[in-house]
């Protein structure tokens, strides 16, 4: 649906090609309803769905949560290629080790403020997690 705005449609193909390029498992499940589709499948349809629109900024809550190992290192390596391609991302994760591997800014929250900021090369993960858990 992302892709039926006006400034989205004339782009349609260019688009949908591309997200295959990313996923290619996508494109032979084409035909497939997400609802059947592996839980990392489906977090790869969301992801390519939000790049319909061909947004500059996209937002991924958990996207690691349930999906095997392997599946999230996958999702994590094309995050970075979207990311390269221009397109800024705010992850919300749980997963302290990976995501600030992945990130070139960290802000940790407690409780809906900010407890700790910087660049993850900079924070220990003690600051971390003392800043999470509030200790």
């Amino acid at each position: 649906m992302g892709s039926y705005t006006p400034r989205t449609r004339p782009k349609r193909d260019e688009t949908i090609k591309k997200i295959y390029e990313l996923f290619p498992i996508l494109k032979s499940r084409h035909n497939q309803m997400a609802n059947s589709l592996s839980g990392g499948e489906q977090q790869m349809l969301a992801i390519g769905r939000a790049m319909m629109s061909e947004p500059t900024l996209m937002l991924c809550d958990e996207i690691s949560l349930g999906l095997a190992p392997v599946i999230i290192k996958s999702i994590y390596k094309r995050l970075a290629q979207i990311n390269q391609d221009g397109i800024t991302i705010v992850l919300v994760e749980q997963d302290l080790k990976r995501s600030l591997k992945a990130a070139d800014y960290a802000y940790v929250m407690l409780e809906g403020k900010m407890v700790l900021e910087g660049v993850p090369s900079a924070l220990t993960e003690e600051q971390v997690k003392k800043a999470y858990f509030g200790i």
